[in-house]
């Protein structure tokens, strides 16, 4: 078609110079309006091509499927569109430039379009449309993991167990329980504590392909973060002999919320103490575990021993002198 109106307009515009060599005089112009409006026609008839485009409202879907379908964005340049034709690829037809069909059989369809326009040019285009059975619904399932339940709680969680029979899941959507959400098959979140026990709703919801969806809802805790002290002392000595004397110190005890307002002291031996560097004697050889606890202003503890060695005293030996005479033997 398009070697054919280049054709055409170069025969014309030969005709027109042609034409004109000839006729000079005032009148002589008149004969080329004829030749300027056929000019025009074939200009015209190439502005666009005719193009046969549409769209449809779904392109997969469970049976009874009602699909809507527009040629409104079929295109005839300088000439009008007279005729749709539809094939939806069932055996069924229909002409109309906004038609719908419905698909009582799974299957894959070509539907096609034929477009007429005032010139009798045809245009054809097509696309797929997927029917399949009664979908079911997907089943969501999935794990978490983490390392410890105290704040910040970084929770994996992993939806890698959940299935759908009748299709595919397409979309994995979380909701943490605490504002928070994300999409994907797994994700990581950080929960933080709003107390000193929390508890989250952690849910997931699966999409199919088809639209269908179900949901999973686990419990989360998270407890608040440990700020309990920490006890720590040091001893003069871990060993020696009994009487031994012991000088405990708990000067590196320490606490991130607060202040320490109690330090007790169990010496093993029956015996206990108070403050912050107090001592004490082990008169009896043997092993013992001294243990501290501090006490924080919010009444948190936290204890910590260590091993005092108490060995057998190490006596001098003491001399034995005899007084007795001593009498010489022996020949004079």
């Amino acid at each position: 078609m398009k070697a054919r109106r280049k054709w055409m307009i170069g025969i014309l515009l030969i005709a027109l110079v042609n034409g004109s060599a000839g006729k000079t005089d005032a009148g002589g112009g008149d004969f080329l309006l004829p030749y300027i409006a056929v000019l025009v026609s074939a200009l015209k008839g190439g502005e666009g091509e005719l193009l046969a485009r549409f769209r449809a409202d779904k392109t997969r879907g469970e049976i009874p499927l009602t699909v809507k379908f527009d040629a409104s964005g079929s295109t005839g340049g300088a000439r009008e569109i007279v005729q749709y034709d539809w094939d939806f690829g069932d055996g069924h037809t229909r002409s109309g430039k906004t038609v719908s069909h419905t698909y009582t059989v799974p299957g894959d369809y070509k539907v096609g379009l034929l477009v007429l326009d005032t010139n009798g040019q045809l245009a054809r285009t097509s696309a797929h449309i997927t029917v399949v059975g009664s979908n079911s619904a997907p089943t969501a399932v999935f794990t978490t993991s983490f390392s410890s339940d105290f704040a910040p709680k970084f929770v994996e969680f992993d939806a890698s167990a959940s299935t759908d029979a009748g299709g595919q899941i397409v979309k994995y959507s979380w909701n943490f329980g605490d504002g928070a959400s994300a999409t994907g098959r797994k994700v990581t979140h950080e929960y933080a504590s709003m107390g000193v026990y929390s508890q989250y709703a952690a849910t997931l919801t699966v999409t199919d392909d088809m639209g269908a969806t179900d949901k999973a809802v686990e419990q989360v805790f998270v407890s608040q973060p440990d700020l309990r002290p920490v006890a720590r002392f040091e001893v003069a000595a871990t060993t020696g002999s009994a009487p031994l004397t012991v000088r405990f110190d708990a000067s590196e005890a320490t606490v991130s919320n607060g202040y320490l307002t109690g330090y007790s002291w169990d010496f093993d031996d029956g015996h206990r103490g108070t403050g912050l560097r107090p001592k004490h004697v082990y008169t009896t050889p043997g092993s013992y575990f001294p243990a501290l606890t501090v006490t924080d202003n919010n009444g948190a503890q936290s204890t910590v021993s260590r091993e005092i060695t108490v060995d057998i005293p190490n006596h001098r030996p003491i001399p034995v002198f005899s007084n007795s005479p001593t009498t010489a033997v022996g020949e004079f």
